[in-house]
């Protein structure tokens, strides 16, 4: 292989962000791979990311969530392989990929413990009202507000991949009932059991839940599966943090729930 060069852009420094960023790149270098990091660590336009691989003509870009289609491809003939970190393949042009021969991989769980500990943050921030507190007291407005208490309160989590299962670790200090739905449960048993997981069918966990947590990859079968019915069967005041795409949540109809105060 004549071309061995790797180009790495992230939306941070991975230096602070990725445990063990230095030996894996050690690990490229040792097989003769010289690594170039852009170091703007943000999303990059199109047309940015374009003129980045034409600059370095690398045989492999380690990528963000980042929009892959046949412009992209055509312009960077010289990449081989689309690396991305983090789960799902949406943005990229997967048969466009396999036509030109470009290999295009993911890394499942590779970001699970930074997104479950995300989610957990945005349930306190919700259930104690923070961001309303603060928009408060920086507009000089000062005055008490109760949030509600998360400790042994119901939770249900739709998806049960290696993100929901590090937040239902997560949970465990809160004494939090916690109810999960996921179609194939055959390999998750054990682990329910043994962190006081209960699988429930997806209206169950919708009637339930104090606070409710997504976590499913947007396929055609789960475009709007939170939608106006789902919404009706919710409680009142229901809280709700959708950490999957955006697009597992009809917006109109979340729009209507926020409205009537059932969300």
């Amino acid at each position: 292989m004549e071309n061995k060069k790797v180009v790495i852009n992230f939306k941070f420094d991975p230096h602070n962000n990725i445990l063990g960023y230095e030996d894996y790149v050690a690990e490229f270098e040792k097989k003769g791979f010289e690594v170039i990091l852009d170091k703007r660590y943000r999303p990059l336009e199109k047309k940015e990311l374009i003129e980045l691989l034409q600059k370095y003509k690398p045989y492999a870009n380690v990528m963000p969530h980042q929009e892959i289609d046949k412009n992209v491809l055509e312009a960077c003939p010289s990449v081989k392989l689309f690396a991305r970190m983090g789960a799902g393949f949406d943005g990229i042009d997967l048969d466009a990929c396999t036509k030109r021969g470009v290999a295009v991989t993911n890394t499942p769980g590779g970001n699970a413990e930074a997104v479950a500990e995300y989610a957990l943050s945005m349930m306190l921030a919700l259930s104690r009202k923070i961001v309303m507190i603060d928009n408060s007291m920086r507009q000089g407005v000062f005055k008490q507000v109760f949030g509600t208490c998360m400790l042994r309160k119901t939770i249900g989590i739709i998806g049960f991949g290696n993100i929901g299962k590090k937040l239902a670790k997560y949970l465990k200090g809160f004494d939090m009932r916690i109810l999960v739905y996921k179609k194939d449960i055959s390999k998750d048993q054990k682990f329910a059991r043994e962190h006081g997981c209960s699988f429930v069918p997806l209206e169950t966990l919708l009637k339930e839940s104090d606070f409710i947590t997504v976590h499913i990859p947007l396929v055609d079968e789960t475009v709007n599966m939170i939608s106006t019915k789902e919404f009706e069967m919710m409680k009142p005041g229901v809280q709700l943090c959708n950490c999957a795409r955006g697009g597992v949540v009809d917006e109109q109809a979340m729009i209507a729930a926020l409205k009537s105060g059932r969300l």
